[in-house]
């Protein structure tokens, strides 16, 4: 509970400081950069990727939690596949509006608040990258999943094309970072999300097998800097290169923290 509260004060000092830099002219808001149009078509045809990999195993009695659903854009639309919706948010602030939408509790995702073995889908879309513990992360999600259960995870991609050619050059890539602005790549002084963690696709796969799960599908989603239907076979064919990895996996065994 310490540990919960604490990371709830750090997040709003923060977003707090973020405030602050944005008035003085310090950082420049991600949602007014000329890139972020292009960008936000890839996060959304993710979510499109995510929907369809839910359609799969949905079905009428389906209880499902999307563990970091921000405002609950997300979740609004699972809810047409699965009646019985859950969120995790750890932001009072954004839990209150996806509160309009779906039942929502306010809790650190490396804790929650569930029994054992409560639910058949786990969504986790773009939260690992946030997460302080991992291995605590994937407990959890473990813990909370029923035997043959689903999860569906997505998140940036370290390995992506464009911060392959970043690293080649000696620049930080996009999805890694290291202060509360995008330094030492073309993006510099934008301001960021808060990433303490990237993974590569052998290193998210690892983790899922780590933690009790069999890999179902693979899938990615964009090739930077390729746009429309070209950045859709790429990611297709090579999702090694894709903007997202987007991973469906079932729990096959039980993890016990001991």
């Amino acid at each position: 509970m310490k540990w919960r509260n604490f990371t709830q004060r750090l997040w709003s000092r923060k977003n707090s400081t973020i405030e602050l830099l944005v008035m003085l002219g310090r950082i420049i808001k991600w949602n007014k950069h000329k890139l972020y149009g292009y960008a936000d078509s890839e996060y959304r045809l993710n979510q499109q990727k995510i929907i369809q990999l839910m359609k799969e195993c949905a079905h009428e009695r389906l209880k499902t939690l999307d563990v970091g659903c921000g405002i609950g854009s997300l979740s609004q639309d699972l809810k047409k596949l699965s009646p019985e919706i859950y969120g995790v948010e750890i932001s009072k602030e954004v839990a209150k509006e996806a509160k309009k939408k779906i039942d929502v509790i306010i809790a650190d995702a490396q804790f929650l608040l569930f029994r054992e073995n409560t639910f058949d889908i786990i969504i986790s879309n773009q939260v690992i990258e946030h997460i302080a513990d991992v291995d605590s992360f994937f407990m959890e999600i473990n813990r909370a999943l029923k035997s043959k259960g689903y999860l569906i995870i997505s998140t940036p991609n370290l390995c992506a094309l464009h911060n392959r050619i970043l690293i080649l050059l000696g620049m930080q890539p996009t999805c890694l970072h290291v202060s509360k602005v995008q330094v030492g790549n073309p993006l510099r002084g934008i301001e960021t999300s808060g990433h303490v963690h990237a993974f590569s696709p052998s290193a998210l796969k690892d983790l899922l097998h780590l933690y009790g799960f069999r890999i179902i599908k693979i899938l990615g989603t964009g090739v930077y800097p390729f746009k429309g239907f070209l950045s859709k076979i790429l990611s297709k064919l090579f999702p090694n290169l894709a903007v997202y990895l987007l991973i469906k996996a079932e729990k096959v065994s039980e993890i016990h923290n001991k």
